[in-house]
């Protein structure tokens, strides 16, 4: 038994290598089998891969809840892996029961050749969600062009139907090219399953749509941005076709493609850590910014940690610009994340702490500001971000599902947001470190507010060094329930954290009313698995449902500094932030639409905004970072993307 499970273990490593080698290579035609994997002596015998049996497990049950896409990452590994042609036939089998292949059918012939996400969901009378079809053919994609061969006749006249079914209803499903995630997955398997059965027109459409993304890459940079939940989705189908694609202008593009990716997850990763730092879109864990594609993905490339079997046929080998980033502290990054002037992401990275700042909003999901703290001694510390929600939901656990039968987090997304993140070291802060934001909200957003809106700002609780009420020193805060802010020193909150002083100013703080709120600390004792403890700093701006025009809003200077080693120079960080310049104007104040907010610490310059709550877009940014002209990602203010898309024929 211990040999079998030395064979597994050295076919693993052989599979990686082999496709890492493969990078290397000219692309191999679909009709060989590259890779062979040792057979071993009893295909129905268990496997030393925890998660194929897991897959497995649930396969064979067939129970209710079981996603396609799961099925799909079984048919791939087990297949790779030559597993029994029974087992591959009962997968086979139960993913073509969720595929709809009745075009008669009054509610889902409209989607024919989609799949259920789920099984159990054409009961309930789920709504289908189309990106099912791209999650299952991303990873059929790989197994039918490196693994067919592994199949008997039967189980490869299944698989080519479904395929074919599947192409169809990609075909047909209408992907924008800023929902990113799913157009490149999409653009993955077209071209892969057009390539692997001779379906031309498919595999054309997938170049079309990478020349199509190339443009918008190289002109707006990635519009789902920097989110751990799907930065990883899309850059592992990238990597596929980079690696995969017989065509070779695609297979050129994709890896140029490749390149601004490795900037942005590199740039951004904060390796302390080992997670995703900046700013997110669509981020689902608002503790902490841990996922399991990406993470895994950075891992094997930071640490040469295995990952995850469908990832491993994306390995590319990531730039010296690109490795060069990820120990380079402190850095501040800044990338656009779409076409409008407000749309660009910025990052700053230190030793143990990162902040990061977006200009808009992507989705309900996001963490626009936020500070990470991490070290060698607590490497996973409950993040600082900013949450503005109308559900009583700071933590975002009374989330919703949705028609397509997700449960998701819902906190607002169409609201006024601006921010100024410090462009030049100023006052002792060093160039990145500190930033100004406001937000606004009304009654707007129906479908997400049914409380009062409120703005929180998560804190952790635990892992660190102290806490501050002001320039009054919390000395127990596990027995606060709920306690304000202190008035005498500027509705000020400070952390530390080993050598590093977080400061959170409240600058505005106003409800529908336009009348001044107070802002709390709220404990409510919550426990975050491996993350210690959650607090949250918040603020009622509204005294119900708010109207439609009725505005709360606030504003807040946020600032870090790491080398802060005695109470001492803590004092003097406290005292920077407290005794700062402040100001402040609203519409009730000046008889328009427009909010500012500005600070000037001693012996620095102004850093703030102004925003309109009409149009929900800055007016003024003072004193804060901005792209350099021409440029779509840019470290400490050199631009170091151009040259990456001008070796691109698409991208022109």
């Amino acid at each position: 038994m211990e040999y079998i499970k030395s064979m597994r273990s050295f076919g693993r490593r052989l599979l990686s290598s082999a496709l890492l080698l493969g990078l290397l290579l000219p692309a191999v035609s679909c009709t060989v089998d590259p890779i062979r994997l040792p057979v071993t002596p009893d295909p129905e015998a268990p496997y030393s891969l925890p998660a194929l049996d897991d897959l497995w497990a649930k396969v064979k049950a067939n129970n209710d809840g079981l996603e396609s896409r799961d099925i799909a990452e079984f048919l791939l590994q087990a297949t790779a892996y030559n597993w029994s042609q029974n087992r591959l036939k009962l997968a086979l089998t139960n993913l073509t029961d969720l595929q709809i292949r009745d075009q008669s059918d009054p509610e889902y012939g409209q989607y024919y050749g989609n799949f259920h996400f789920a099984k159990g969901n054409a009961e309930k009378g789920v709504k289908i969600d189309e990106n099912a079809a791209e999650f299952c053919m991303e990873k059929l994609a790989v197994l039918r062009k490196l693994y067919y061969g592994n199949l008997n006749a039967e189980n490869k006249a299944m698989l080519d139907e479904m395929i074919r079914l599947a192409i169809v209803a990609m075909q047909r499903h209408n992907v924008a090219v800023t929902y990113t995630n799913i157009y490149v997955m999409k653009m993955w398997s077209l071209s892969a399953l057009g390539e692997a059965t001779g379906d031309n027109a498919a595999a054309q459409e997938g170049y079309g749509m990478l020349r199509t993304w190339m443009q918008e890459l190289a002109r707006n940079g990635v519009a789902e941005y920097n989110s751990p939940t799907y930065s990883g989705v899309a850059a592992v189908a990238l990597g596929c076709m980079a690696a995969l694609t017989d065509d070779a202008t695609a297979k050129q593009e994709a890896n140029i493609a490749l390149e601004y990716y490795s900037l942005l997850l590199f740039g951004n990763y904060f390796k302390t850590g080992m997670y995703l730092g900046g700013p997110h879109s669509r981020d689902y864990n608002y503790f902490s910014s841990r996922s399991g594609t990406l993470d895994g993905l950075m891992a094997h490339y930071l640490r040469g940690w295995d990952t995850d079997f469908y990832s491993s046929h994306a390995f590319w080998t990531p730039t010296g610009q690109a490795l060069s980033l990820i120990d380079k502290t402190p850095r501040t990054i800044v990338y656009k994340t779409g076409a409008d002037a407000d749309q660009y992401a910025i990052s700053f990275v230190g030793d143990k702490v990162n902040m990061g700042s977006a200009g808009h909003t992507y989705g309900y999901e996001d963490k626009n500001f936020v500070i990470n703290l991490s070290s060698a001694a607590r490497k996973l510390v409950v993040n600082i971000s900013s949450v503005l929600e109308g559900r009583n939901d700071p933590y975002a656990e009374n989330q919703v599902v949705t028609g397509q039968g997700h449960t998701k987090p819902r906190h607002l997304r169409d609201n006024l947001l601006a921010r100024a993140q410090r462009d030049v070291t100023s006052g002792g802060a060093v160039r990145g470190s500190e930033m100004v934001f406001l937000l606004a909200a009304d009654g707007s957003e129906t479908s997400v507010i049914n409380d009062k809106v409120r703005s929180h700002v998560i804190i952790p609780a635990s892992k660190i060094d102290g806490m501050w009420n002001g320039n009054t020193q919390i000395t127990d805060w596990s027995a606060i329930s709920e306690q304000p802010l202190s008035t005498d020193d500027k509705q000020t909150f400070f952390l530390r954290f080993e050598d590093v002083a977080v400061g959170i100013r409240y600058l505005l703080v106003q409800n529908d009313e336009d009348a001044a709120v107070p802002v709390s600390i709220v404990n409510k004792k919550k426990t975050v698995s491996n993350m210690g403890d959650a607090m949250h700093l918040s603020a009622q701006l509204s005294a119900g449902t708010p109207a439609k025009g009725k505005f709360g809003a606030v504003a807040m200077w946020w600032r870090v500094e790491e080398g802060i080693t005695d109470d001492a120079a803590f004092e003097r960080f406290r005292k920077t932030m407290i005794d700062a310049a402040v100001e402040i104007s609203t519409p009730a104040d000046a008889g328009g639409t427009v909010y500012s907010a500005y600070v000037t610490p001693a012996g620095g310059e102004k850093l703030g905004v102004a925003a309109d709550r009409e149009t929900k877009k800055a007016t003024d940014i003072t004193g804060g970072i901005t792209l350099p002209s021409g440029s779509v990602y840019a470290v400490d203010g050199t631009d170091v993307a151009n040259g990456i898309f001008a070796r691109s024929s698409y991208a022109k």
